[in-house]
């Protein structure tokens, strides 16, 4: 007979007793937001960013220079989440290539 433990989890979908590394970029997904931490932030110096989905490796990418307003490190991109589809929530860390920020959800 196999056992499995019981974790408990926080709302967020992280164990209970799991910290993350703040000093990391990273964003948060919630059902209409996109927040973008202060270590991410610091790569987009604009109030504007531009926001694109790869449907194939799920992956999210964020990019300077669009249409997308950040408001105090706040994105509402709940349009964003129902276009592409996006059910994902919680905390994903990001990766920097070629300018652009990088996140996969699975």
């Amino acid at each position: 007979m196999a056992f499995e433990t019981y974790v408990p989890r926080r709302r967020n979908g992280r164990p209970a007793g799991a910290s993350r590394n703040k000093k990391l970029p990273a964003i948060r997904l919630s059902k209409n937001s996109l927040v973008i931490n202060k270590w991410a932030r610091e790569f987009f110096r604009a109030a504007n960013i531009e926001l694109a989905f790869d449907p194939e490796t799920s992956t999210i990418r964020i990019g300077p220079g669009g249409t997308v307003r950040i408001k105090n490190s706040k994105v509402y991109a709940r349009g964003f989440f129902k276009a592409f589809g996006i059910t994902s929530a919680g905390w994903f860390q990001v990766e920097l290539v070629d300018g652009h920020l990088l996140a996969k959800l699975s």
